[in-house]
């Protein structure tokens, strides 16, 4: 990966069976830029893992912040995850088995991501950022 990007903004994905939520957040939880996406799970797992991609530069593109300069991704994930491979165990609605989505994302973005359970995710933006803030 590039260089050390800890103070950019971060990017963070609501990855469902359906549809995917996009969006560029600063540190103060200000959301920069977003975009929805189908998630067509029919379609295969790559053209998923592309479309996911796509989003992430559109969002980028709306907030005006290069792909570059962002200090890591985040994905919330339908299914139980290995926190420490960054391993999607189970997503029943993706069809996906012990996918390596943090390894995979990696190579793709030439970012640091960090993969978990989207339930545990969204409550920890709530906590720090929502509505239990405090």
């Amino acid at each position: 990966m590039g260089k050390d990007r800890r103070n950019g903004p971060v990017v963070g994905v609501d990855l469902g069976g359906t549809n995917m939520a996009i969006g560029v957040v600063d540190d103060k939880g200000r959301v920069l830029g977003r975009c929805k996406r189908k998630t067509k799970a029919s379609e295969g797992r790559d053209r998923v893992l592309a479309r996911m991609v796509e989003g992430i530069e559109r969002a980028c593109a709306e907030a005006k912040v290069p792909l570059k300069s962002l200090a890591a991704v985040g994905v919330g994930a339908p299914s139980a995850v290995d926190w420490d491979k960054g391993l999607v165990i189970h997503a029943g609605n993706l069809g996906w088995k012990r996918l390596p989505l943090r390894e995979i994302l990696e190579k793709r973005l030439d970012l640091p991501v960090v993969v978990g359970n989207d339930v545990n995710v969204a409550a920890v933006g709530e906590r720090r950022v929502g509505a239990g803030k405090g």
